[in-house]
């Protein structure tokens, strides 16, 4: 009997090592991290009637017929996002990030007859618009087994847009061109959504959602929105 409670102390003294092995509580402290995966900033390719406009302008006229248009471009793409943070307990967390979206790049090209004249009107135009964020969230954590969590984030975001557009138009072998730019920075909530696993007390990787939520109007920012994987890296 005495050697079966032995054993069962053993046992059971055993379990608990395994377990306190294979459990990485939260180290309070700072921590690092990166993430990196699939951005989109929802942004617009140059529209139809964006070049009939541009047209119009030109000609100072609208007294013309498109006879063909064509466009491409895309908003979405690699991006990634940089942070760094203090975990106050296992459950919460601060944290402020910078996030670098991939370039939104867009062109149009368009004919038309000028009825004026006769003449046959040949337009394109062409822009980019440049977007990154610096983000500070607070981290709420809620631990669902031994070394994962999963978690949610809310806070505010620092969009930055920087935006660049060129078109010019042709007739009779006279070109009008012209080109401009526009920046714009404004302050828009943001929330994400993630799991994380951990490796080790210092070291866990994680997957998450993150979105920065356009509020009122703006003529070159939209919401954006990523899709990441990171690494955490915990100084305590």
């Amino acid at each position: 009997m005495l050697n079966k409670k032995i054993m069962l102390g053993v046992a059971a003294l055993s379990f608990s090592s395994i377990v306190a092995v294979n459990s990485y509580a939260a180290v309070p402290g700072f921590y690092l991290g990166g993430q990196l995966g699939y951005g989109n900033v929802h942004q617009a390719n140059i529209s139809n009637s964006d070049l009939n406009s541009i047209t119009a302008s030109a000609l100072n006229s609208n007294n013309f017929s498109v006879s063909s248009f064509s466009n491409s471009g895309h908003d979405s793409g690699l991006a990634g996002r940089l942070f760094a943070g203090y975990q106050i307990n296992s459950n919460w967390a601060g944290e402020l990030g910078w996030t670098k979206f991939s370039n939104m790049n867009t062109k149009a090209s368009s004919t038309a007859l000028d009825k004026n004249t006769g003449n046959t009107v040949s337009s394109s135009a062409s822009g980019s618009i440049k977007t990154d964020a610096i983000d500070l969230v607070a981290k709420g954590i809620y631990p669902v087994q031994n070394n994962v969590n999963v978690y949610g984030k809310l806070g505010v975001a620092y969009l930055m847009s920087r935006a660049n557009a060129s078109a010019s138009v042709t007739e009779a072998g006279s070109t009008v061109s012209g080109s401009g730019s526009n920046n714009e920075h404004k302050f828009y909530p943001t929330f994400g959504v993630g799991a994380s696993y951990e490796f080790t007390q210092n070291v866990a990787a994680d997957l998450s959602y993150n979105r920065i939520q356009k509020v009122g109007g703006s003529k070159s920012m939209a919401s954006t929105d990523l899709v990441s994987l990171g690494l955490i890296y915990s100084i305590g």
